[in-house]
């Protein structure tokens, strides 16, 4: 389902990172399954548990690609949080969590204002089958 990049919560928003960070789902099996990414020209299979991952409320694993990405965050007493990469001018992000924003700003740079969400990620919980 297309949704835009603004309005991507938990774990649809966790998908969208996990995808524009070049990730891909190949295998699911409940709450856990194979993701691949390739790396230096070859594929690396990793099993997580899709629930596990995410960097919406992790502040380790979000800041992180945050950092990487050169998303740039300032509060704004009040409202939240305005997020930004300096390549991208006038598009801002606003949320009220500074990884939400950053990471709806980072999702929005490496995909699109739109992105196409699995049914399965829409929804508070990944439902996998």
């Amino acid at each position: 389902m297309l949704i835009k990049t603004n309005e991507l919560t938990g774990a649809a928003l966790n998908w969208a990172v996990a995808t524009a960070l070049g990730w891909v789902l190949v295998e699911r099996h409940g709450w856990w399954g194979w993701w691949t990414r390739k790396a230096n020209g070859e594929k690396r299979y990793c099993q997580t548990q899709v629930s596990s991952w995410n960097p919406t409320s992790d502040l380790a694993e979000g800041t992180s690609i945050l950092f990487k990405a050169g998303i740039s965050l300032l509060y704004q007493a009040g409202d939240g949080w305005d997020a930004y990469k300096l390549m991208t001018p006038g598009k801002k992000f606003r949320d009220l969590s500074p990884l939400v924003a950053g990471l709806r700003c980072f999702v929005a740079a490496e995909l699109g204002d739109e992105v196409d969400i699995p049914v399965e990620f829409l929804g508070d919980k990944p439902r996998l089958r």
